[in-house]
């Protein structure tokens, strides 16, 4: 039978920007179609000679790269916004569900199904070094992840300003920071002044 893309590519694809709500210390890390390259072989959806390969196309083609690097950042954020409408329990916009939409179905056109050892399953067809192939597996992520049961489980972090989209696979679902050490210690902080001062103002 087929099998369901990692719901985490496209949330760890999401999480691209640092403190993303927080219009100070926002921090982009994608900044060419280079960068999404090797962001793409560092999570294991090309391997290193495919890097390469599709680095030197980048480089011959610097303009269809810009055009798919503008697309994959579009795609990038309404797949945020859809997250972070999900964990907010609020109804995601048309425009970002067309955007998700449209780059699925072209990715669409590149599946094809494939039998080894008497299973069945997805894989990419067409040029090794086609530039939009690293689309594909993003937005398949993120279609499988919004038609699935997984969705119960998304979150976006609690801390101010950070805007990272989670998946909680604890088991009582409590997960309210991307990470304890960072978000979750402010947040502890924070809270700590703020007792402190509310105990100090009532003396």
């Amino acid at each position: 039978m087929s099998r369901a893309a990692d719901p985490q590519l496209c949330v760890d694809f999401v999480n691209t920007v640092d403190w993303r709500t927080d219009p100070v210390r926002r921090q982009e890390l994608l900044h060419t179609h280079q960068d999404l390259i090797r962001w793409s072989q560092r999570h294991g959806m090309i391997s290193e000679s495919a890097e390469r390969k599709l680095a030197r196309r980048a480089d011959h083609h610097p303009r269809v790269a810009g055009q798919i690097f503008d697309r994959s950042l579009a795609l990038r954020d309404a797949i945020y916004r859809v997250l972070s409408a999900v964990a907010a329990e609020r109804e995601a916009g048309r425009p970002d569900l067309d955007i998700i939409s449209r780059e699925a179905q072209h990715a669409a056109q590149h599946l094809r199904l494939k039998q080894s050892d008497g299973d069945f399953q997805w894989e990419w067809a067409g040029d090794d070094d086609a530039l939009e192939r690293l689309l594909w597996p993003i937005v398949r992520s993120a279609t499988d992840l919004l038609t699935s049961d997984q969705l119960a489980r998304v979150r976006e972090c609690e801390g101010p300003g950070c805007g990272w989209i989670i998946l909680d696979t604890t088991r009582n679902r409590s997960k309210r920071w991307c990470n304890m050490q960072s978000c979750g210690n402010r947040a502890k902080v924070k809270r700590f002044y703020q007792r402190h001062k509310q105990e100090t103002t009532a003396k």
